[in-house]
């Protein structure tokens, strides 16, 4: 029946249709897989022209097998070697030895890890080799990657925790943290306590509001995405006396260096 014939003929064209858009998507994944293998290539070859070491090369390559979905790498140089830390949307947390190419630890979040940072206060202090990393469950993890056990947990945000970093002060003991709760928190980690809110966008400053800059887009913040100590020259100052300042990345696009 007629009926039949134009059903049929649409089902075909349906599934044509079904066939074409996988076969586009097969063909995209294998050009961004081309593009990848260019780009590590042409690395590769920067690399041999400024005659960095075999054994980074290579290790180099470890990583991008292994770590495809990689938010956040951290670097690590100490008496007991070259480490570099990795936190991934897969919930995991790895440590890579650069020295003997190989993976040496590695933690299970239970959440999207969106930043880590070896902590240099535990490795002076305590001679401890440690990790801070922030989730997306709201929460900050100390975790001790030689002795493989997890040593504390921090949760005062609201939000999921997208920055976090170690003052360039007093050893790097204390820590900062950025949400999208929209606020800046400061904890003291030799004793892992909560200090404060430095920084609750939408304008409303908890601690001191002097020397306030904003570059880009200075609409409202929808959450932190990375923050960061920096070293400034003062105003005024003929001196090279500089200042500490914190500056952060909103979701919005603007940067905001505030101190």
């Amino acid at each position: 029946m007629p009926g039949y014939e134009v059903i049929n003929l649409i089902n075909d064209f349906c599934s044509f249709i079904l066939f074409a858009i996988k076969f586009v998507e097969r063909i995209n994944y294998y050009l961004l897989k081309i593009k990848i293998i260019i780009t590590h290539i042409f690395f590769i070859f920067q690399l041999y022209k400024y005659k960095t070491s075999y054994s980074i090369i290579f290790f180099f390559l470890i990583i991008e097998k292994e770590a495809y979905q990689e938010l956040f790498i951290d670097y690590l140089s100490s008496d007991d070697g070259q480490f570099i830390c990795s936190g991934s949307i897969d919930n995991t947390i790895h440590v890579w030895d650069i020295e003997n190419n190989k993976q040496i630890q590695s933690f299970n979040g239970n959440s999207n890890v969106y930043c880590v940072k070896f902590s240099q206060y535990h490795y002076y202090n305590n001679h401890r080799s440690v990790i801070c990393s922030s989730l997306h469950n709201e929460t900050i993890h100390f975790w001790d990657f030689k002795d493989n056990q997890q040593l504390k947990t921090l949760n005062k945000h609201t939000g999921w925790i997208s920055g976090i970093e170690f003052s360039s002060f007093n050893c790097g003991r204390y820590l900062c943290s950025g949400s999208e709760d929209k606020t800046i928190r400061l904890w003291e980690i030799n004793y892992y306590i909560f200090l404060m809110v430095i920084r609750k966008v939408f304008g409303v400053l908890i601690q001191n509001n002097n020397n306030n800059n904003n570059i880009g887009d200075n609409k409202k913040d929808n959450g932190i995405k990375c923050i960061k100590f920096i070293s400034l020259k003062k105003k005024k100052d003929n001196n090279d006396n500089c200042g500490i300042y914190l500056c952060y990345g909103s979701y919005n696009g603007s940067i905001h260096i505030w101190g």
